[in-house]
């Protein structure tokens, strides 16, 4: 038996069809809104979101900068035509610690990478790098991250800056320190880099800056004296050899003004800064000249100083290790103003000029330092041409005479020698002059200047008393002997009371002390040891000090003004005396 078809059953597949129709249009009415809400995020913030709507309500996800964003963002989605109800689902990108930021540089291509806090400031970074780099390709790789640094995009600009005077190279900002490293075509951008790199603004850090500049294959240093300036060209290795090296320039050439054209380029011989420097020592020796250094070779060329040839100049300059120095082209300097001169004060003798071998220098040495023994010796002499004949007995014999002055100067001047100044008392200022001149060698000119006071004159009475002298003046009188016979004390030999031949000269220099001071009276203590403690020591002790108050009185020192004394002595044997203000 047929059952009847219910009516019903052919209205599902167009109610099937009903629902399938009405699921895609709430699909595409979501897509929309959501896609609305998504627009309105990327006007306001910049980025577009990723959001979700379920019917007419919309979830808005996405990153915002700041909570001014955020409320624009919400606000926009909510106005779009459709949209019901806006959840809030946007955050903050995720913080980044440390922060880092790169630019690196090949040539013509930059790539931005690391992090980056907002699309403003990615924007501002990527036009900066346009600006700075017109002609290379900007590839912008960042990525959103909170936590940069204050003043973030300036100091990625400032960074950029520099680097746009390198040919290959990176910026780097770590939590605002930067670190730069790289190398310049040419030395003009190497210099426009270094300048740029100290304009950095306040705040930013420089952790490292390894700006280097371009390579080159040949090095060369020309330095030349016109006797005005001091002119340098050429290479050297880094910013702080250049800075080593002018210094080094000021202190030989300090009266010359300083042209500094010096290149800087990497790749320079590890011994650049140190042949350079002791190219220019020897240009030091020249009055005018050039020096040329081709790798350890340096070539100079000029007028010796004065009293000076090519071979005085290459032994005052010395051997370096490794360099060469070529001195064919130096000619001889002018006659100097004086070979030598010998200058001596209270308290020093300063010896000047020149000498002509290391021999006899350390002849002329030794004989000032044993003639004039408690004075400070300065040795400002230097190597120079050859000598005239007889210098050195020349120069012996006149600081032998120098010697016996209280004050004065002895001078050679090729073959014309010369002493004055003053010897503290007539007699001996005759003597000198007499010594001065029977001593210089054959065919030397002579010329004196010696001069002493009278003689002292004992005071008419009574003869052995001496008047109170005020204790300042005594105390500095007795220390101006005490020093002369602690430089060079006058020693005996053993059990003798006889003066040595080499104690005339302290005892010149005793009497032209005591001469300054001709009010003060001394005793004069003579010393012996204490081995035998009887009166033979004591009598040599008397006769020791009887023996030095004879030769002070044959100086010109008042008898009235000495009184030896015996002493005895623990210190030494055969020593030799003191002198007391009485």
């Amino acid at each position: 038996m047929c059952q009847p078809r219910k009516w019903w059953i052919g209205l599902l597949p167009l109610l099937a069809l009903w629902l399938l129709l009405n699921r895609a249009e709430t699909n595409r009415i979501e897509r929309e809104l959501a896609g609305l809400a998504d627009t309105a995020l990327a006007q306001v913030a910049g980025e577009p979101g990723f959001s979700v709507a379920a019917g007419r309500d919309v979830s808005l996800n996405g990153w915002v900068f700041d909570e001014a964003t955020r409320a624009a963002a919400l606000a926009a989605a909510a106005s779009a035509p459709g949209v019901r109800r806006v959840e809030d689902g946007l955050s903050e990108p995720p913080a980044e610690n440390p922060y880092l930021w790169r630019a690196s540089r090949d040539g013509d291509v930059v790539i931005l990478s690391g992090a980056t806090p907002s699309p403003d400031a990615r924007a501002s970074i990527a036009e900066a790098a346009r600006e700075a780099l017109p002609r290379a390709r900007i590839i912008d790789q960042t990525s959103y991250f909170s936590g940069a640094p204050k003043n973030f995009p300036a100091l990625a600009q400032a960074a950029l800056l520099v680097l746009a005077h390198l040919s290959a190279g990176e910026a780097q900002l770590r939590d605002g320190q930067l670190s730069l490293s790289g190398h310049a075509a040419n030395i003009e951008e190497h210099l426009a880099a270094l300048a740029q790199a100290r304009q950095l603004p306040d705040g930013m850090g420089l952790a490292k800056a390894e700006l280097l500049p371009p390579e080159t294959a040949t090095f060369s240093f020309v330095a030349e004296n016109d006797g005005k300036s001091l002119s340098l060209e050429g290479y050297i290795g880094s910013e702080a050899e250049r800075s080593g090296l002018l210094a080094e320039a000021r202190k030989l050439f300090p009266d010359l003004a300083l042209n500094d054209q010096l290149k800087i380029f990497s790749g320079a011989p590890a011994r650049s800064a140190v042949t350079a420097a002791y190219a220019l020592r020897a240009l030091a020796q020249l009055k005018s000249g050039a020096v040329t250094l081709q790798g350890d070779v340096a070539s100079l060329a000029g007028q010796a100083r004065a009293g000076m040839d090519a071979l005085s100049v290459a032994e005052a300059i010395g051997v370096a290790p490794g360099m060469t120095l070529d001195a064919k082209a130096v000619t001889p300097g002018d006659a100097p103003a004086d070979v030598m001169a010998a200058e001596k004060t209270e308290t020093a003798l300063i010896l000047t000029g020149f000498y002509g071998d290391d021999d006899t220098h350390e002849k002329v040495l030794a004989t000032a330092r044993e003639k004039f023994a408690g004075l400070a010796v300065t040795d400002n002499m230097r190597r120079g041409a050859r000598a005239p004949k007889a210098y050195l007995t020349a120069a012996l014999d006149g600081l032998e005479q120098l010697a016996r002055l209280h004050v004065g100067k002895f001078t050679l001047r090729d073959r014309a020698a010369s002493l004055s100044g003053d010897a503290g008392r007539a007699e001996l200022a005759e003597e000198v002059k007499t010594g001065f001149i029977a001593a210089m060698p054959e065919g030397y000119s002579v010329e004196t200047g010696v001069t002493g006071a009278a003689r002292e004159t004992p005071p008419p009475a009574p003869a052995a008393v001496v008047a109170p002298v005020a204790a300042p003046d005594g105390q500095a009188c007795q220390k101006k002997l005490t020093d002369v016979v602690r430089a060079t004390p006058i020693r005996f030999d053993y059990r003798r009371a006889e003066l040595k031949r080499e104690a005339s000269a302290v005892v010149e220099a005793l009497a032209a002390a005591a001469s300054q001071c001709p009010a003060v009276a001394f005793e004069v203590a003579g010393h012996s040891d204490d081995f035998i403690h009887d009166w033979r020591n004591l009598n040599l002790s008397r006769r020791r000090a009887e023996a030095v108050a004879a030769a002070l009185v044959a100086a010109g020192i008042d008898p009235h003004r000495l009184t030896p004394v015996d002493r005895l002595s623990e210190r030494a044997k055969n020593d030799g005396v003191e002198f007391n203000t009485k």
